[in-house]
């Protein structure tokens, strides 16, 4: 299985929010730096859960997908602190 690598880019507001990217071809998560910390958390992990659909074949659907990123979020981030080391 391919790690996903991560990279930080600023992205232009249009049509909605876009916070982060997945792109399969290259196995990577691109994240908007500009969001607050715990935003910036949920984001790397709803990229990631991306990229484990695209490494096993699977599609579980964005709503599926939004919900684990906020419960891994709220169990990692909130229940027992993890942050990025800068």
């Amino acid at each position: 299985m391919r790690q996903p690598i991560l990279r930080e880019k600023e992205f232009k507001q249009k049509k909605g929010l876009t916070y982060g990217k997945y792109y399969p071809t290259q196995g990577v998560v691109q994240i908007d730096p500009r969001q607050p910390e715990r935003d910036r958390f949920d984001t790397t992990i709803h990229e990631i859960i991306h990229h484990f659909e695209e490494e096993f074949g699977v599609d579980i659907g964005e709503e599926r997908v939004v919900e684990m990123a906020k419960v891994l979020t709220k169990a990692m981030f909130d229940g027992e602190g993890y942050r990025r080391v800068k």
